[in-house]
């Protein structure tokens, strides 16, 4: 831990009330942009002490230089951990680079330090504190005039014009303080590049260092205004948390509190057929299945409640319809019985096979037809808990109505009404199903649909079919032992965690002796993967992907033989949350937030190391990343190129790289001026002529010169002088010697071999204009001068 020492100076009343309410404030809700408060006090010689949590980290200012959307998202951060302080009526009243730690635990994150000092501070002791005074709002530096100093809730403006000026020092912003309320902020062009609305950024900076704390931005304007710089949509403002409520004052010894009133109705989460005890699965007691064991040793349904966050307006028993309504279409033909949990997808192996329930209009149906009624069947709650919760809420009421305040009127929440799931078949037709299956060796099929007949559907059948159904139960009765050791065996072999977590459920029901010792021991070993995997579905409901593959890295530790630690899912529950998390790691490298794709992709990594496409993902992030460096050096090496008035070192630069699709817009506006420019600058080719004084012939043996001048409106990008002798044979090119623009070649008797020489020119510039002395099938020609004796 790290303990701080402050030493009370001057009003330290007021001082010391402020550290009670920061205490309460990070240690009752800790906010994750401070270090957890693990204990607060006051010493008997003059001081404070915080002891906080040890975290490392680096300093802000180590992100100068840097990516501009890296630090803005951290200052986010810190405008969210001010509005946490200020809806405390507490503040921080030291920011400054020095006081802010960046960490990276899985994605960027930042600590707020220096927690504490500025309450028993004077406006002098401010002013004297040279390292961190010019990081401090105006109205902190010295006494304020009476009736202007800012009380406490309105202090997180200060704390806002000193992360203004902190954010400028980090992104490379000028910031120029004149004579007026407003200063001016110049953004640098690089990070303007990164940005979608840059002036956003700079009217947000400019209104938070405004002179007068009354015209600074609030801080969900400053968060929306530093949103719509980085292209996010603007949250909504976050609604003011109410005080925490004061302990209950104890009762007299010789008052005992009345027992809670509870009403005997059944709850409204409960599906009907429950309270008239036609729930699915009820009609097994007729065709004498084992029992099932008391309610409070039965397996628990999935029926975990979302916590209900201070924010939301959810009543107390508001319930998630996924909880209770239709399961999802690709849920199997299974059915639990009363009180038991029933698996999200058909088990494979064992004895059973897997398959869809089938169903016919009017006459035994094929094994592979469909049954929809099947996966639609509602999971009922259990009793037990429905009767917690109704407990709870009575106390809670009780408990309120003692503070003499009613309690708060809670709106349930509205969902839209689910369609009227389509009525099973016939009882006959199911029963019938039920045979098919039997006859094939489907038993966990066949199990599965003479679970949903009930007491009232099995009154309907006629004699025959009752004998038909009696014999069934009694067979699959006397196969469950042989039943259960099979699949145990099986799924333990095959790792197979949907097999296992069926072969538990048939499990539960059957005595101990029913099973041999060995098979036993395999459900000894099933036990704990059936339970994690219950918690997987349990997450997968809340939609807690990383939760879902960390209940399956367990799994595989437990199910690992030898160095092969896979896992067979063949319900793709584990497939669907690492799709989840690739598919928003993908989102985030849109926005080129590649080390916080990187994490998200963590718990994939940690718990699915083999995961198909896994390593190749993560080496296209980085090799993404690696790229997205590159363009913005080559951006912002264009920008001074324009700066400079040289486009066509701007342009080389571009064309260097090939832009991303984060950065292609700034790239193509770059590319775009300087085009413009080049074109303002370069509209004309060259031009080429031979220098004057210098002739196209030469006498026998001996060495010529030619030289030619080259001008252009911009400039010469290059220029290549072509020559061959005889009059035949290929063209070489020519070694010049540049004098200003004048380019001189030497044309030796070893060359000309005293023949007549083609040649030609051709001069090149920015724009790619192209002008030509003589071409390669029409050249200019050097001759030999000839003597009167010379035919």
């Amino acid at each position: 831990v790290v303990i701080k020492m402050i030493t009370l100076g001057q009003g330290k009343t007021a001082g010391m009330e402020r550290l009670e309410r920061l205490a309460a404030a990070l240690s009752d809700r800790p906010d994750p942009c401070f270090p957890a408060i693990l204990d607060s006090g006051f010493t008997t010689d003059g001081s404070a002490f915080l002891v906080l949590e040890h975290l490392e980290g680096r300093g802000f200012e180590s992100l100068a230089g840097g990516r501009g959307q890296r630090a803005l998202n951290l200052v986010g951060q810190v405008i969210d951990g001010l509005e946490t302080l200020a809806g405390r009526g507490v503040f921080h009243g030291s920011l400054s680079p020095d006081n802010l730690l960046v960490i990276r635990p899985q994605a960027d994150g930042v600590k707020t330090f220096g927690l504490g000092t500025a309450f028993f501070r004077t406006p002098e002791a401010a002013a004297a504190d040279a390292q961190n005074a010019r990081y401090r709002a105006p109205e902190e530096l010295g006494p304020a005039p009476a009736g202007t100093a800012l009380p406490d809730e309105e202090r997180w403006r200060s704390d806002l014009y000193s992360l203004a000026l902190t954010a400028c020092r980090v992104l490379g912003a000028e910031v120029t303080f004149a004579d007026t309320p407003t200063p001016k902020v110049a953004i640098p062009t690089v990070l303007s590049f990164e940005l979608k609305e840059p002036d956003a950024l700079r009217q947000l900076l400019e209104g938070a260092l405004r002179q007068s704390p009354k015209d600074r931005p609030t801080l969900h304007q400053a968060r929306n205004s530093l949103r719509r710089a980085q292209g996010l949509p603007p949250l909504a403002e976050k609604p003011a948390r109410p005080p925490a409520p004061s302990p209950a004052p104890p009762l007299p010894a010789a008052v005992e509190p009345p027992p809670p009133a509870i009403e005997e109705t059944r709850p409204a989460f409960f599906p009907p057929e429950a309270a008239s005890g036609n729930a699915p699965g009820a009609g097994l007691d007729a065709i004498d299945l084992p029992p099932l064991a008391p309610a409070a040793t039965l397996a628990p349904v999935e029926t975990a409640v979302p916590p209900v966050s201070e924010d939301s307006d959810a009543g107390l028993l508001s319930f998630d319809d996924d909880l209770l309504g239709d399961l999802p279409p690709a849920a199997p033909p299974a059915v639990a019985a009363p009180g038991r949990a029933m698996p999200t997808a058909p088990r494979t192996g064992g004895t059973g096979g897997t398959g869809p329930v089938p169903t016919a209009p009017s006459a035994p149906a094929a094994p592979d037809a469909k049954a929809p009624w099947l996966a639609r069947l509602r999971r009922p709650v259990p009793l037990a808990a429905a009767a917690g919760g109704l407990l709870v809420l009575l106390l809670g009421v009780w408990w309120l109505a003692g503070q003499g305040s009613p309690p708060p009127v809670v709106a349930a929440p509205v969902h839209p009404a689910a369609p009227a799931p389509p009525p099973p078949p016939p009882p006959g037709v199911r029963l019938a199903t039920a045979k098919s299956y039997m006859a094939q060796g489907q038993e966990h099929e066949a199990l599965a649909v003479l679970r949903t007949l009930t007491p009232a559907d099995q009154g309907t059948l006629p004699p025959p079919d009752a004998a038909a159904l009696r014999a069934l139960q009694a067979t699959l009765t006397q196969n469950a032992p042989a039943r259960v050791a099979n699949d145990l065996a099986a799924g333990l072999k095959s790792r197979d965690v949907v097999l296992l977590h069926g072969a538990v459920e048939d499990a539960a029901p059957l005595p101990p002796t029913a099973l041999l010792p060995s098979a036993q021991g395999d459900l000894a070993k099933a036990r704990p993967v059936a339970e994690l995997y219950d918690r997987a579905v349990a997450a997968d409901r809340q939609g807690q992907a990383a939760e879902v593959l960390g209940r399956f890295g367990e799994i595989a530790k437990l199910l690992q033989s030898g160095r092969d630690a896979s896992v067979r899912d063949p319900s793709g529950l584990r497939d669907r949350a690492a799709g989840k998390l690739e598919t928003e790691a993908d989102a985030l490298l849109r926005d080129a937030r590649y080390d916080e794709a990187i994490a998200h992709l963590e718990p994939l990594s940690r718990t699915w190391p083999d995961r198909p496409g896994l390593k190749s993902r993560l080496a296209d992030i980085r090799a993404q990343e690696k790229a997205e460096h590159s363009v913005q050096s080559a951006i912002t090496e264009a920008t001074a190129a324009e700066k400079l008035k040289k486009p066509d070192e701007g342009l080389a630069a571009l064309r260097r790289i090939k832009p991303t699709a984060h950065l292609e817009t700034p790239y193509n506006e770059v590319k775009q001026r300087l085009e413009t420019l080049l074109a303002q600058y370069d509209n004309s080719p060259p031009t080429v002529e031979l220098r004057d004084g210098y002739l196209l012939d030469y006498s026998r043996g001996t060495p010529v010169n030619l030289s030619f001048r080259v001008r252009d409106d911009y400039k010469v990008t290059s220029v290549k002088i072509y020559a061959r002798p005889g009059g035949g044979g290929k063209m070489q090119e020519m070694q010049y010697v540049k004098d200003g623009f004048s380019y001189t070649v030497a044309i030796t008797p070893a060359f000309h071999q005293n023949e007549t020489v083609d040649f030609y020119v051709v001069a090149t510039d920015p724009s790619g204009h192209e002008t030509f002395l003589g071409t390669r099938d029409k050249p200019m020609q050097l001759k030999r001068k000839k003597g009167f004796r010379e035919t």
